[in-house]
């Protein structure tokens, strides 16, 4: 048995990136993720560290395999069931010059951490990041990719930036695992995580005091990381959000002073993250759980705060995050809990609207092979829907999403029994009257909206 805390194989020679691999029962994913590390076109020059708290699905055994066959991965028992404090552990027992995060649900690109390599050194930056794509699983065992890119107009990829007042990616960039980091900069300016217990946001409070320090930083518009969304045990998907968002910005305000934190874009990231987290509610008990609103009574009023001296405002939320973001903000602040259960509510009628379709036997064609459409794919997969393919006027020949054909949309194709379901942002009155001519009954059309 390994000692808590202690190294369980391998040497501490110099290498370029230490990846630090937190888990904890993770073994259905965990082989896809460490393959993709073994795989690295400089994983002679990685040392990998792969830190447990106390898996019991055979994650640990898997763990230890790898370790003995690569004598420069290690595994490291953590005492603490704690993210924050299992990447802690990491950097602190990290011997390269830069260190990475890779969440072992995910997986790279093969070769990630070289490029991330060759572009620190070549700028000599603190930390350099790249985009990603989010992955799901569908039904069918097929992998529905989108690509993401940094929402930010402002960003300049490929120029070295002082981002320690940047609003823009004090509000977008809280992903961690996009990245490497210079060791020594994390350690001088005491950069770590929150060691909450469990997994829950500390790449908030991580972010929002690594920019306050970073003075060259760099972002690469190359996709590196796959970001896997859906899973049923994700912190983003408990319902707890708001309560992990404020024990983090809690933690921030305390911190302010002794990292000269830049708070208007610490306040704007609370709003973001606030407004973001009313679309992962889905229980209807949220509006009467006496934790959550607490704590979202505590946001809006640090927020509202923030508006009344004059560290935000409605001109600067409007400007960075939109109008709408802000109404739905003020929206929120006259009745919390109202507005949860009307939000939960819409959304559960919504989802048995589409269940519905899973009853049918006609076939079901998605209208738009876009993101809208592949949006579409992933709720409709959800709801138990199988749908039969996709039309797009645009189509390719031979082109899939995700194992299902995109078509022309034909009369041959498109039966008069068909449903068909408009995904498309800016064209779907256009699209429904192209059906309507087609011989598609408009009872058997219906509308996506993101």
């Amino acid at each position: 048995m390994v000692p808590t805390g202690k190294i369980a194989s391998g040497g501490h020679d110099l290498k370029k990136v230490t990846v630090i691999m937190p888990c904890l029962n993770v073994v259905q994913y965990f082989k896809e993720c460490i393959d993709s590390v073994v795989n690295q076109t400089i994983f002679k020059d990685l040392e990998v560290l792969i830190v447990d708290a106390g898996s019991t699905d055979g994650t640990r055994e898997l763990a230890l395999f790898y370790a003995a066959k690569h004598s420069n991965i290690r595994v490291i028992l953590s005492e603490k069931r704690s993210y924050g404090y299992q990447v802690n552990l990491g950097i602190k027992e990290a011997s390269s010059k830069y260190v990475a995060i890779l969440e072992t649900d995910d997986f790279i690109r093969e070769d990630m951490y070289e490029v991330l390599y060759d572009a620190a050194e070549e700028k000599h930056v603190e930390y350099v990041k790249a985009d990603y794509d989010l992955f799901f699983v569908l039904s069918n065992k097929q992998k529905l990719f989108k690509k993401m890119r940094f929402p930010s107009k402002q960003l300049d990829y490929n120029c070295v930036m002082d981002v320690t007042k940047r609003t823009d990616i004090s509000i977008y960039d809280y992903y961690v695992w996009k990245g490497i980091y210079n060791r020594e900069f994390l350690i001088n300016n005491k950069i770590y995580f929150n060691e909450s217990p469990g997994a829950a946001y500390q790449d908030i409070g991580f972010g929002q005091i690594l920019h306050s320090r970073a003075k060259r930083a760099l972002y690469l518009p190359d996709s590196l990381y796959r970001y896997r969304v859906g899973r049923e045990q994700s912190s983003v998907n408990s319902g707890k959000g708001i309560i992990y968002n404020r024990n983090e910005f809690e933690r921030l305000l305390h911190l302010q002073d002794e990292y000269e934190l830049f708070m208007p874009g610490v306040y704007e990231a609370m709003l973001s993250a606030f407004i973001g987290e009313f679309g992962q509610l889905d229980a209807l008990t949220a509006a009467s759980d006496e934790n959550i609103l607490d704590c979202a009574q505590w946001i809006v009023n640090h927020i509202d705060d923030a508006i009344q001296s004059g560290i935000i405002s409605e001109e600067m939320i409007c400007q960075d995050l939109g109008e709408d973001k802000f109404l739905q903000f003020r929206r929120i602040q006259k009745d919390i809990p109202g507005e949860m259960e009307k939000y939960v509510r819409m959304k559960f009628e919504q989802r048995r609207q589409w269940t519905e379709l899973s009853y049918i036997k006609e076939p079901i064609y998605i209208f738009g092979a876009g993101n809208y459409g592949m949006n579409a794919l992933r709720l409709l997969d959800s709801c138990g829907v199988q749908i039969t393919g996709f039309l797009d006027n645009g189509a390719d020949e031979n082109k899939q999403i995700a194992g299902y054909d995109v078509l022309l949309p034909t009369n041959q194709i498109v039966g008069e029994n068909a449903r068909v379901i408009i995904a498309n942002k800016f064209h779907a009155d256009e699209i429904r009257k192209q059906l309507v001519d087609m011989g598609v009954a408009a009872t058997q059309i219906l509308e996506y909206k993101n």
